[in-house]
């Protein structure tokens, strides 16, 4: 059928955990599916970048992964209510950095802050990733700020990104019940 509901599972998490990295395979992957998902009503996205291992693309953990395709399917088939990974809306550049809106409410899990990531463009056009001190997360919003050594130098932010690469060390941004966690994006300011 033409508008039959489809779900899209997002690749997990994989290999070595490690930092931000710029251009890395699965993260282009990974938004190439969320952008799949989001241009069609009848398409929905399962995040599992939690879920992963890091010697096996499929994780062992197969019960979150069901149990988020499973609200999915009952979004797009039955228009039931049910929780939904975040999404970024957008990004306002500030004085001092960045505040990120989300589409539903989000929060830490843990005790850790996320690890925010943007491109700063400078004067004479070169571009460095800097990352960002998360100064506050609450309801809709991430408030980051660029590093005390990097403001006031007149470089732009042209990009913000986060769990950008194949195995994120901290994938800490989740649904406000802490269940379903924010997809990777690579958002541009």
């Amino acid at each position: 059928e033409k508008n039959a509901p489809f779900i899209i599972t997002q690749l997990p998490n994989c290999g070595e955990r490690n930092d931000i990295l710029y251009y890395p395979g699965w993260a282009a992957i990974r938004d190439a599916e969320q952008k799949a998902a989001y241009r069609n009503k009848n398409c929905g996205l399962a995040v599992t970048i939690d879920a992963g291992e890091w010697n096996d693309l499929h994780p062992e953990n197969k019960e979150a992964v069901g149990t988020r395709c499973a609200y999915e399917a009952l979004r797009l088939a039955y228009k039931h209510k049910v929780p939904v990974s975040p999404r970024v809306k957008k990004v306002l550049q500030t004085n001092d950095g960045v505040m990120i809106e989300m589409s539903d409410d989000v929060m830490c899990k843990g005790n850790e802050m996320p690890v925010i990531a943007c491109v700063l463009c400078g004067a004479a056009g070169s571009q460095s990733l800097t990352r960002m001190t998360v100064q506050a997360v609450a309801h809709t919003k991430i408030i980051a700020a660029l590093p005390p050594d990097e403001m006031g130098r007149g470089s732009k932010i042209t990009e913000v990104m986060y769990a950008w690469c194949d195995s994120p060390v901290k994938t800490v941004l989740y649904d406000k019940t802490g269940t379903l966690p924010v997809g990777p994006f690579r958002m541009k300011v």
